[in-house]
């Protein structure tokens, strides 16, 4: 099990949180974290790729957890970004696995 971990990151148009391994992606099975503006934001396959998760409209500094066996699979080589409005800041901790892409 491995953690990434932002601390008052401010995401904009989107910042990396998870790059795999060579031949590996990211298989993510829970997150931790806290948004400073109330939205929503998006976890995507790469800059400006799909996006893998999204949440609902989040309410500003209030902590939510989401714990679950698959939250979301990236692909092959390709890192996660978390993306969400210009002005967001985002504090929390993502966890989860790289497994061999097949």
């Amino acid at each position: 099990m491995a953690t990434k971990t932002a601390d008052a990151i401010a995401i904009g148009t989107g910042i990396t949180v998870w790059t795999p391994g060579a031949g590996n992606r990211v298989h993510a099975t829970g997150l931790s974290f806290s948004v400073s503006v109330a939205g929503s934001v998006a976890f995507t396959n790469g800059a400006g790729g799909a996006v893998l998760f999204r949440t609902p409209v989040l309410v500003a500094n209030t902590p939510y957890t989401i714990q679950t066996a698959d939250l979301f699979q990236g692909g092959a080589d390709t890192a996660v970004v978390l993306t969400g409005a210009a002005a967001t800041t985002v504090t929390g901790t993502l966890w989860g696995y790289e497994e061999t892409a097949t």
